[in-house]
């Protein structure tokens, strides 16, 4: 017979330090978010991105605890979660990411406002400061 432990203690994963719950970040920017958590047996880390196993390609890189997003897009905005599981139990924290667009005014040619005013009580005869308006 082999004995693995005379005591074996375990525990469920219990979040440790995290990135906040919301990050607001500029298009083109990078972001680093991570996720950590104490447990025994030791967690395994899943990062998910609105719902779906997120995975290092691209511009998205997964290193341990940490995930870096490159050059920032609208298409990277979401719902960020870290899942850490092991045999006694899970803990997930949730990180929103919103992405600001660039707001180019090189686009914008001219801008004309259009505004129309309706006046629905009767007008005085005389009003102090106008020398002429209209009476509807």
């Amino acid at each position: 017979m082999i004995v693995l432990c005379r005591v074996c203690v375990t525990a469920p994963p219990l979040l440790g330090e995290a990135s906040p719950s919301l990050l607001i970040q500029k298009q083109g920017d990078t972001v680093d978010m991570f996720c950590e958590a104490s447990a025994t047996p030791t967690p395994t880390l899943t990062w998910y991105k609105d719902g779906r196993e997120l995975v290092s390609a691209d511009h998205v890189t997964i290193v341990g605890r940490r995930v870096r997003l490159l050059g920032l897009s609208a298409a990277d905005g979401g719902l960020y979660t870290c899942t850490f599981n092991n045999a006694v139990g899970s803990i997930s924290h949730h990180i929103k990411l919103v992405i600001q667009g660039r707001f180019n005014t090189q686009s914008i040619q001219s801008i004309t406002a259009h505004f129309t005013l309706t006046v629905s009580h009767a007008m005085p005869s005389s009003v102090s400061g106008v020398s002429e308006y209209k009476k509807t």
